[in-house]
């Protein structure tokens, strides 16, 4: 009976906590899925190394193609958090990759790797109908708004620094960028 009575008491704290099977080692209270990733720099961060910003791209990628490539042998990039929102999926809201005391190589520059959050939106920048939703876009902001309140991250920190790639045209005939280079502090692009 006692035994009964214990994992009943167990059972409801889990639920009042919001910690299922799949995010018993999730650090953001609210991850549906932790897959880990095969590329993470192990380290002890806030401790060794601060946190001091939040890194977003979209994957261009569905899901399941995000999930192999930060997964699978020989992967060399990652991030701490993949976030989707695309209508009529069974995807999980957030998933974690990586734990935040731990680094990934998510952008070209190691110091951004080393002091960052790396978030990835699911979707693809020329097709984002379905993919960028108001519902991706709510647990980002909630994700990020979190990781701020964990690390102490100013919201005057919490701008955008845009990165240069190749422009695209797109099926419009406009020309569309990946990495429009934006004005830091403003969040708008230059």
């Amino acid at each position: 009976m006692r035994l009964k009575v214990t994992a009943l008491v167990l059972a409801a704290i889990g639920c009042i906590a919001g910690v299922g099977a799949s995010s018993a080692w999730a650090d953001y209270p609210r991850v549906s899925a932790f897959d880990p990733a095969t590329t993470v720099f192990l380290a002890n961060r806030p401790n060794d190394l601060p946190i001091d910003s939040v890194m977003i791209h979209d994957t261009e990628e569905t899901y399941q193609g995000t999930v192999t490539a930060f997964t699978r042998a020989g992967a060399t990039a990652a991030v701490q958090y993949a976030v989707t929102g695309q209508h009529n999926s069974s995807d999980p809201a957030v998933t974690q990759f990586a734990h935040d005391k731990d680094w990934t190589r998510s952008v070209n520059k190691l110091v951004f790797n080393q002091t960052s959050i790396g978030i990835e939106h699911i979707g693809f920048a020329l097709a984002p109908a379905g993919y960028f939703t108001a519902q991706l876009y709510e647990r980002s902001a909630d994700l990020v708004g979190w990781t701020a309140w964990k690390y102490r991250i100013p919201s005057t920190a919490l701008t955008s620094l845009g990165t240069t790639t190749s422009r695209i045209p797109s099926p419009q005939g406009r020309t569309c960028s990946t990495g429009i280079p934006a004005r830091r502090g403003t969040g708008r692009t230059t």
